[in-house]
């Protein structure tokens, strides 16, 4: 079955609310991630997970969020809200208006994944939850996704062997490695962080990681 709300008609949507009453929803961002993955990463990797996560635990998808904290001084990034500082103008409504429609259509538990994570940007998904959790009075998780896998080696970076070994396996068409050059010893690709894609990425990494992540997000859709 769909898990995509927004490709699902009432009845579907009613269904599957009434076997996993738990909505996970992907935030990320539109921002540079080097010259070979597109922009909408931060969003898509996030959404990809929760489509297979929901997959497993019978529960639905909302439409990803393209908005959050921060993000690089690089070309074709969208700046919703400046990380200079742990408050937000724009986003933290945005998020905490999701938390209450959600609620307010039935869900008994949400998860925010954010795939973008600043400093910035995980705190305020964090705060969040927790504010919405007690106002709710309904189970909200924040978190960056790359905490579902700390114990798989997976400590985030920026369009470099992590995330880039992970759209290998979640959406192989979006990566190019082709379009980076060979480096030289000291030499860094443009607005990438961390160990070198074009070297060191591959599909067999992301796919082992993306399991981790998927599995105990599914867990936790079920048990909250």
């Amino acid at each position: 079955m769909e898990r995509r709300m927004e490709h699902l008609r009432p009845a579907e949507i009613e269904a599957a609310m009434s076997a996993c009453p738990t909505l996970l929803q992907p935030i990320g961002t539109v921002e540079w991630h080097g010259l070979h993955n597109i922009t909408g990463l931060d969003a898509l990797k996030a959404q990809a997970l929760c489509i297979r996560a929901a997959e497993r635990a019978g529960c639905l998808v909302a439409p990803p969020v393209f908005g959050g904290i921060g993000g690089l001084d690089e070309p074709h990034t969208f700046v919703m809200d400046p990380d200079d500082g742990y408050d937000s103008r724009v986003v933290r409504g945005w998020y905490e208006t999701l938390c209450k429609e959600a609620h307010r259509q039935g869900f008994r538990a949400m998860v925010l994944l954010t795939g973008h994570y600043g400093a910035g940007q995980q705190i305020l998904v964090r705060e969040t939850a927790v504010r919405m959790s007690r106002l709710l009075h309904m189970p909200v998780l924040g978190t960056p996704e790359y905490f579902l896998a700390l114990d798989a080696g997976y400590t985030g970076d920026h369009a470099a062997f992590f995330e880039t070994s992970l759209m290998m396996e979640l959406d192989p068409d979006s990566v190019r490695l082709d379009r980076l050059a060979d480096l030289k010893e000291g030499e860094g690709h443009q607005g990438v962080g961390g160990r070198d894609p074009k070297k060191h990425a591959t599909r067999a990494d992301g796919a082992r990681l993306a399991e981790a992540m998927v599995g105990r997000l599914a867990a936790l859709a079920q048990a909250m």
